[in-house]
């Protein structure tokens, strides 16, 4: 009896089952042959075209060729700039005479002028008046003997103009006692005037009126070349 019963419960199980499944396919059948239903209200139109929106980035190379050239072209111009920054002497850039003292800078004279006519010229050519040479004597003395007698004085970037004996150099920079090179008994603002600096020959400096007529000394970098 107890084995005839086990079986019984068995076959009810399995006809519950069969039952759900049947039903489960039925209910799925139905869907999949289900009406379509009628089509929704057209949706809201277009926004207004927006504004253009900022240029993009420079491309890739269109070709595998004008990469490598590119790449080439750069690493040279690099390597180029890399060997002036140890160099000295005369270099040609962009078809003008500049002189490398080894310092990572190059160097360039201009017609005389006032001090901020000076200042103006040297902008004009992508340079500045001189701020780093001017603080080591030994590269201001080799430069000073390149340009010779052409140039005995000339301007550098360095004033007081905004505030009395607060020396700043023309890239932002304030005048470090460790870096001067004064000529003896300057600065003295004689007359309250001097508010411009000169460089002498030697490589000492003068203050002086910035009305004053003398060569602007161009300063620019190598890797603005």
């Amino acid at each position: 009896k107890m084995l005839f019963k086990l079986l019984l419960a068995l076959l009810l199980m399995f006809c519950v089952e069969a039952q759900d499944t049947r039903q489960i396919l039925l209910t799925l059948s139905s869907v999949g042959n289900s009406e379509k239903g009628a089509q929704g209200p057209p949706g809201r139109p277009a926004g207004p075209v927006g504004v253009l929106g900022p240029k993009g980035q420079k491309g890739e190379c269109t070709s595998n060729s004008a990469c490598v050239d590119n790449t080439i072209q750069e690493m040279e111009n690099r390597f180029n700039q890399i060997e002036t920054l140890f160099q000295t002497g005369v270099k040609l850039i962009n078809g003008t005479v500049w002189f490398s003292a080894g310092n990572g800078y190059l160097y360039r004279t201009l017609p005389a002028s006032n001090y901020h006519a000076a200042n103006r010229t040297c902008a004009a050519i992508g340079a500045r008046l001189a701020v780093v040479a001017p603080r080591n004597i030994n590269i201001t003395r080799m430069i000073k003997q390149h340009f010779g007698v052409a140039a005995p004085h000339t301007w550098i970037g360095l004033n007081d103009i905004e505030q009395e004996n607060a020396w700043v150099w023309e890239n932002g920079e304030r005048l470090l006692s460790s870096d001067t090179n004064w000529f003896t008994g300057e600065p003295n603002s004689f007359a309250s005037g001097e508010d411009c600096v000169l460089l002498y020959p030697s490589g000492h400096w003068n203050d002086v009126s910035c009305d004053r007529v003398y060569t602007p000394l161009c300063e620019m970098s190598v890797f603005d070349t």
